[in-house]
């Protein structure tokens, strides 16, 4: 399984939605940074200094999962798999903000 990390807020969530199959030996889980958050700074020493195996986002997209789980959204389009998407919060029962810019 492929946990998706957008930012620090999506690490907490996904801990909490992880430890649901942590004690499950069968399932291992590998960790990745997505590249389109703004907010991803520090994320991959985070998840280093947490212990988990960490790869990087261009070879999680080389690889095929059986499921991935994601707190945040952005690229997840480039994975090969199903993909879980979990809110991290309030936000996304709330009007957001579009940003100008391309696909605005």
């Amino acid at each position: 399984m492929l946990a998706v990390v957008h930012h620090l807020t999506a690490v907490t969530r996904l801990n909490d939605v992880l430890a649901l199959v942590e004690p499950d030996h069968r399932v291992q889980t590998v960790f990745t940074v997505a590249p389109s958050s703004m907010l991803s700074r520090g994320v991959g020493d985070h998840l280093r200094a947490e212990g988990v195996c960490l790869v990087p986002f261009d070879q999680a997209t080389q690889m095929s999962w059986d499921l991935a789980v994601a707190a945040g959204d952005g690229a997840l389009e480039r994975l090969h798999g199903p993909v879980m998407w979990v809110p991290h919060g309030m936000s996304p029962g709330m009007r957001i903000h579009r940003w100008r810019g391309a696909g605005a």
